[in-house]
C-alpha cells in the first residue's frame, strides 16, 4: 500500500430518506486515527455531507453502513497563499486617528511562541514580528511576518502559529464589534534563548486612536513581561516592586501595571500556566512625559548624558544589586533628549539583579564580581561631598522603599525578609562614611560601561 496513504475506519451511522447522513444520529469511529489533530472529527464532519443513491425495500429505509475514509498526504506541499500588503490592510477596519467611537481590542489569551528543534540546535535568538488583524470574535484573523527571525528551522512560522491561538475582547465602532490589526514581536536579548527561559519578553503594538475608552489609553506600545519558566513566577512581582521603588525617587522612569496573563497551548488548546505579567510603559511615552525624544547614540559615554539623572540611576542599580546594564551600549537603558539637548538615562529591565533573586540570573562577563548578589558601583565618579544629597536623598526614602515591599501583594514571607535584609546592607554602606568612601568612591569604575 502507498505509504502516503492513512486509513481511518468509521463506524455504524445511518441515512436519511432524503439520502444524507442523518442530522440526528452522528457516525461513530470504529477505528481511530488521530483523536489529538482533528483527524477523526474531520472524517465526521466529512461523512455527514455526503451523498447516497436510496437504498429501499420497497420504500425508503435508514440502514446502518460501515465505510473507510482514507487520508492522504498530497505529493508536492500545498501552495501557500501569498498575502501582499494591501490585501491584508484591506481585511482590517483602520479608523481615523482620534476617532471617539473606537474602543481597541484588549488581550484576555496569549500562546506563547515554541522554539523548535532546530532553531535550538541552531541557537538562533531574535526577534519575530507579526501583523495580526483581530476579528470580531476577539480571535485572530490574517497574520503576517513582517520582521523575519529564521525561515529554513521553522521560527518565523511559530510566530505566526501562537499569533494565531491568541484571544482579544473585539475592537468595537460605535458598539460594535469591527477586525482590528495588532502587531506582536518578542523583545530581550537573553530571554530569548530557550536554554535560558521557556518565555520571552513581548511587545504589543496598536494604533493608539485604537486604545481611546480602553484601560490602555494614550498608549501606542507595551512591553509585556512575562515570568521566564516554571518556578519563576514570583519574579514577576519583585521586578514590580522595584519599579515602584524607582517611580518613588525619580519622575524619569518606567511605569508599570500588573497584569493576569494565560498561555494556553495552540495545539490542545489547553492552559499551559496562568501567571502574572508586567506592563512596561512605552519608550515613547516617558519621553513625551519628560518632554523630550528617545534617541540613540554610538556611544553614550558619561560624559554625553545629565549626570544628576546618571548618578541617582547608578546608585539604585547598586542598591538593587544589578549590573545587567550598559549606558554606552544603550542596553537595558533609554536615552531621553530635550529640546536643550539634555539626555536623561531612564533603566528598565531588573530581573537580573541580586534583589530579584530570578535563579537565572548570570554576572556578566569581565565584571569582577562573582555572584549576582555582589554589589558593584559602575561610576560616574564622585567625590564625599558630592554624594551627600544621593545619600540623603536616599536616607529619607529609605521608609517608603523598604513599605513597597509590603505593600505589592503575591510577595512571600520568606522574600521579603530576605529583600529587606539586602537593601538593608545597602544602608550600611551609604550611611558609614568609611563604607561609602570604600565601595562608591575608591573601587569607582572611572570608564563608563
Amino acid at each position: 500500500m502507498d505509504r502516503r496513504i492513512f486509513m481511518l475506519a468509521l463506524g455504524m451511522f445511518a441515512l436519511g430518506t432524503d439520502n444524507f447522513v442523518v442530522a440526528g444520529i452522528l457516525p461513530s469511529v470504529a477505528k481511530s486515527l488521530d483523536t489529538v489533530y482533528g483527524l477523526d472529527q474531520a472524517a465526521i464532519a466529512a461523512v455527514r455531507q455526503w451523498q447516497y443513491p436510496p437504498l429501499t425495500d420497497g420504500r425508503a429505509s435508514r440502514p446502518p453502513l460501515q465505510i473507510v475514509i482514507p487520508f492522504r498526504l498530497p505529493d508536492t506541499p500545498p501552495a501557500v497563499a501569498q498575502v501582499t500588503v494591501e490585501e491584508f490592510n484591506n481585511r482590517a477596519f483602520r479608523p481615523s486617528p482620534n476617532d471617539p467611537r473606537v474602543v481597541r481590542p484588549k488581550l484576555i489569551r496569549q500562546v506563547p511562541p515554541v522554539y523548535t528543534t532546530a532553531g535550538m540546535r541552531a541557537k538562533i535568538v531574535g526577534t519575530v514580528e507579526v501583523d495580526a488583524v483581530v476579528l470580531p470574535d476577539g480571535t485572530v484573523g490574517q497574520v503576517r511576518v513582517v520582521k523575519s527571525l529564521d525561515k529554513a528551522t521553522g521560527l518565523d512560522d511559530q510566530a505566526l502559529g501562537a499569533a494565531r491561538e491568541w484571544m482579544f475582547t473585539p475592537g468595537t465602532l460605535d458598539g460594535k464589534p469591527v477586525s482590528m490589526p495588532l502587531k506582536i514581536r518578542t523583545r530581550g536579548h537573553s530571554r530569548r534563548n530557550p536554554v535560558t527561559c521557556s518565555f520571552a519578553p513581548l511587545r504589543l503594538e496598536f494604533d493608539k486612536a485604537l486604545a481611546k475608552g480602553t484601560v490602555f489609553d494614550g498608549h501606542g506600545s507595551l512591553k509585556l513581561g512575562t515570568h521566564c519558566r516554571k518556578g519563576t513566577e514570583e519574579v514577576i512581582l519583585r521586578e514590580y516592586a522595584m519599579y515602584r521603588m524607582y517611580n518613588l525617587l525619580t519622575p524619569k522612569s518606567f511605569r508599570t501595571r500588573i497584569a493576569k496573563v494565560k498561555y494556553v497551548d495552540s495545539v490542545t488548546d489547553k492552559l499551559v500556566a496562568e501567571e502574572d505579567g508586567l506592563f512596561i510603559e512605552d519608550d515613547d511615552d516617558v519621553a513625551k512625559r519628560l518632554e523630550g525624544r528617545i534617541v540613540s547614540l554610538d556611544s553614550a559615554v558619561f560624559a554625553r548624558v545629565d549626570l544628576d539623572t546618571l548618578t541617582l540611576m547608578m546608585l539604585f542599580e547598586f542598591m538593587i544589586g544589578n549590573t545587567d546594564f550598559s549606558v554606552v551600549l544603550q542596553h537595558n537603558v533609554v536615552l531621553v533628549q530635550t529640546q536643550d539637548i539634555r539626555r536623561f538615562t531612564v533603566p528598565y529591565d531588573f530581573d537580573y539583579s541580586g534583589l530579584a533573586e530570578s535563579g537565572y540570573a548570570a554576572v556578566g562577563r569581565g565584571l569582577p564580581i562573582t555572584s549576582v548578589y555582589d554589589r558593584l558601583y559602575r561610576g560616574p565618579c564622585r567625590t564625599a561631598a558630592e554624594w551627600q544629597p544621593y545619600l540623603d536623598k536616599m536616607k529619607t526614602a529609605k521608609p517608603e522603599l523598604l513599605g513597597i515591599l509590603d505593600a505589592v501583594t503575591g510577595l512571600g514571607s520568606s522574600y521579603r525578609r530576605g529583600a529587606k535584609s539586602y537593601i538593608e546592607g545597602f544602608y550600611k554602606v551609604i550611611e558609614s562614611p568609611y563604607n561609602t568612601k570604600r565601595d562608591l568612591i575608591e573601587k569607582c569604575v572611572k570608564v563608563g560601561i
